[in-house]
């Protein structure tokens, strides 16, 4: 694995007191903004080998913005799950203090949800967006054979609390 230096982590507050964790790093004429998939840490995700590889790569031709949804990672723990206008909202805090006019708009299966909604209802913030493996929903349902089975779930929700 490659040595990567971690950015600095910084904390944006949204109007309900919640602080949202963000890193911005590159210095590229584009900004950038990854979504994380279901849940994200900033500082952790460079230690994994495929964003250790992959960060870095989007660091070198843009200004990457990475941020932690609310109730995960470094960002406030002690608050319910977001629905989405939440984090859309909270995306537009982070874009807000890291100065984000018209970025581009990236993430991975449910991470790109906020980005299509962003992008739907305020157009003129976005640049474009690019959706990578999108998903309309992630759990198993009789009409989404795909999804994930509950029990996978419950199991998550258990890891979480510890």
């Amino acid at each position: 694995m490659p040595d990567v230096d971690v950015p600095e982590t910084h904390y944006a507050t949204a109007p309900d007191g919640v602080y949202i964790a963000y890193q911005v790093t590159g210095e590229g004429p584009v900004d950038l903004v990854w979504q994380f998939d279901f849940v994200g840490n900033v500082d952790l995700a460079w230690e994994e080998p495929v964003y250790a590889l992959w960060l870095p790569g989007l660091a070198s031709f843009t200004r990457l913005i990475l941020h932690d949804r609310r109730g995960t990672g470094l960002s406030s723990r002690n608050v319910s799950p977001p629905d989405l206008e939440t984090r859309v909202a909270d995306l537009r805090v982070v874009l807000d203090a890291v100065g984000s006019e018209r970025p581009v708009l990236a993430g991975r299966v449910e991470g790109g949800a906020p980005n299509a909604l962003l992008a739907a209802s305020d157009p003129e913030r976005v640049h474009a967006i690019v959706w990578w493996d999108p998903s309309g929903r992630s759990v198993w349902s009789p009409d989404y054979p795909w999804g994930v089975r509950p029990e996978f779930v419950e199991a998550g929700e258990r890891e979480l609390q510890h």
